[in-house]
């Protein structure tokens, strides 16, 4: 008790300055309460002190008063706490005065004679670690977890990782090496097999499938048509070729006139039929685009849509379609 006094009245001047009636900034507000934690100290009121001086740290986390926390919990017995917030003053304490340097190291050597240490190494980050079912910090651990004497449970747990656990028997002044890591956690197959997912196709559109078959009745009415009129145009090509023909040899044995008059009205007659016939085929090809187009403009598609090839055959290019 006689060394945590001296520590303390050493530490009662670490933070101490001079402060405004208002305190605006984080730092200086953490002075205000440092200061009351002080006084709060000084009268032996060491839980308020506490309080005050983690509100403090909280403002402004310094160094300094993890070493006034650390004197606090070694005032009120809890060696462990204590022991651990002296170490991280002196990891961190370059700037500090020899003198409460030289206190706070003596102070810890007499805590670690009396406490159980371990450092606990873990290739996975962002464990948590549970020592007798409290959780204590997160991997990696920087600082040794300080520990009465006597047997205790680790446990380190990591989300998607198997927690690994160990017990340890520590005396008084033993310092050990605990090396946790646990295993990511192996993926379960499914018993069964994942069911076939059906392919979902949209429902059809009415108005969609009324036009699609007005269409297609107007494509194949063209498509008759088409080849009524090429039959037609190849009948009156055929007769009036012929008629033609023999008409104008009539035409040119005659020698009455009017037997000539009456050859000539004979040839001109397979002459427009021939004609006729011409103009019927014109008509036809035109029916036959506008099926094939028709067809091709349907609306829908997929594996109904219309296909049309092109291939040279013996008789030349060769188109063939699938409506």
């Amino acid at each position: 008790m006689i060394q945590t006094c001296r520590l303390a009245l050493a530490l009662a001047l670490l933070l101490a300055a001079p402060v405004t009636t208002e305190a605006q900034s984080p730092k200086e507000r953490a002075r205000v309460l440092f200061r009351e934690a002080n006084k709060l100290y000084s009268r032996g009121m060491y839980l308020d002190a506490l309080q005050k001086y983690r509100d403090a740290r909280a403002l402004y986390p310094s160094f300094k008063i993890d070493l006034n926390i650390g004197a606090t919990l070694d005032a009120l017995g809890r060696r462990t706490e204590a022991a651990a917030f002296i170490e991280r003053f002196l990891v961190q304490s370059a700037s500090a005065p020899a003198e409460i340097i030289d206190a706070a190291r003596s102070r810890l050597e007499e805590l670690r004679k009396k406490l159980a240490r371990v450092r606990v190494t873990s290739l996975v980050e962002g464990a948590t670690l549970w020592v007798d079912g409290k959780a204590v910090g997160t991997t990696p651990f920087e600082l040794p977890v300080y520990l009465e004497p006597g047997r205790h449970a680790f446990k380190l747990e990591r989300a998607g990782h198997e927690p690994v656990s160990r017990d340890l028997d520590l005396g008084a002044g033993e310092q050990a090496t605990l090396d946790l890591t646990p295993r990511p956690r192996a993926r379960t197959p499914s018993s069964q097999p994942a069911a076939t997912r059906p392919v979902e196709r949209p429902a059809p559109d009415p108005t969609l499938e009324a036009r699609r078959r007005s269409r297609t009745l107007w494509a194949y009415g063209a498509l008759g048509a088409g080849a009524a009129l090429a039959v037609t145009a190849a009948v009156l090509y055929g007769v009036g070729a012929s008629q033609g023909s023999e008409a104008h040899e009539s035409y040119r044995a005659a020698t009455d006139p009017d037997e000539i008059e009456q050859r000539y009205q004979d040839v001109e007659a397979a002459q427009t039929k021939l004609v006729v016939g011409h103009v019927l085929i014109g008509a036809a090809v035109a029916a036959v685009g506008t099926s094939v187009y028709l067809f091709l403009t349907r609306p829908g598609g997929g594996s109904e849509a219309p296909r049309v090839s092109f291939s040279v055959g013996p008789c030349g290019l060769e188109m063939l379609g699938r409506f």
